[in-house]
């Protein structure tokens, strides 16, 4: 289990990463070619901007987060080439 920091010092709202309940909610899912390929784009753009911000960027290994590393449930943080 993983408790990011809060976002803002505002806040008691704190968001989390668990595993899930049971083994049965782990899925597999299809992913198409053009969908990986950007994935992998997206990975390459978001190592550079971890690159160029150095510690300022918390590294949280997610696959979508916001500019500096925290994750976002926010559509309009979504990478435009997804």
């Amino acid at each position: 289990m993983l408790v990011f920091p809060p976002m803002s010092s505002r806040t008691t709202t704190v968001q989390v990463l668990k595993a899930p309940k049971t083994s049965s909610s782990v899925r597999k899912i299809f992913l198409p070619r053009t969908v990986a390929e950007m994935l992998i784009r997206w990975k390459e753009q978001q190592m550079e901007t971890i690159e160029a911000l150095g510690d300022e960027y918390q590294d949280f290994d997610l696959v979508i987060a916001g500019p500096l590393g925290m994750p976002t449930e926010a559509p309009s943080m979504l990478p435009s080439v997804l």
